[in-house]
């Protein structure tokens, strides 16, 4: 199996105290079915990463860049040193927000409950979702709602391709088909076969957030 290359930025960070994976992982699966698992920062999968004496710094640089950061509530989340640690450098980010004027910035943290209990200095204004009891594919769509509000995917089409065994990708700033195509197909030149499964007669067309299905690598003498 190869391991996941970091990328510049994740896409989606979930931060959660680890007796709630159970309630986090089918969210974070559902994501990564959308965005890609390489875009997805959930713990467990980066493991090799995270690994040495400077996990902390790492954790903190992941919550605070990414475009969204899904903070998972509970008492526990904030009982715990690591947990607590993230749970400060969100908060300077969503502190920072609230004094900022750009609207993708005050949209890029996502509480959504997963336990009783509230980590300290959680606003008593708050609203987190209470995802427990729902399924992943709804929980993803809540994620990726919001991700879309931020200029990232259209969550109802790209969970529903995903649901149905599609292979997707969401497009971000300086994505081409020639480009998803070396990505994906491993040659440049197949970018028409992306065109021919979305339908598209313009290649250039393509803009942030559309969602793509992506169709299979053709086999060699296939």
């Amino acid at each position: 199996m190869v391991a996941l290359q970091v990328p510049d930025r994740f896409h989606v960070a979930f931060s959660y105290a680890g007796e709630q994976r159970d309630v986090v992982e089918p969210m974070a699966d559902g994501v990564a079915q959308v965005l890609g698992q390489g875009y997805v920062f959930f713990a467990p999968w980066w493991e090799h990463y995270l690994a040495g004496t400077d996990a902390d710094l790492k954790l903190q640089h992941i919550y605070t860049t990414a475009v969204l950061t899904v903070v998972c509530v509970s008492g526990r989340y904030g009982e715990k040193v690591w947990t607590l640690a993230e749970w400060q450098a969100i908060n300077a980010r969503v502190m920072q927000a609230r004094a900022s004027t750009d609207e993708a910035e005050k949209l890029g943290v996502l509480p959504v409950r997963v336990g009783d209990g509230d980590p300290p200095g959680l606003f008593a204004n708050t609203i987190a979702p209470d995802v427990r009891g729902r399924t992943g594919v709804d929980c993803a769509a809540l994620v990726l709602d919001r991700f879309r509000l931020i200029g990232g995917a259209s969550a109802a089409g790209a969970v529903a391709l995903a649901a149905a065994g599609h292979r997707v990708h969401v497009v971000e700033a300086g994505d081409t088909l020639d480009r998803l195509s070396g990505r994906y197909l491993g040659a440049a030149l197949e970018w028409r076969s992306i065109a021919r499964a979305n339908g598209i007669t313009d290649p250039l067309a393509i803009g942030r957030g559309d969602v793509l299905i992506i169709p299979e690598q053709r086999t060699s003498g296939g």
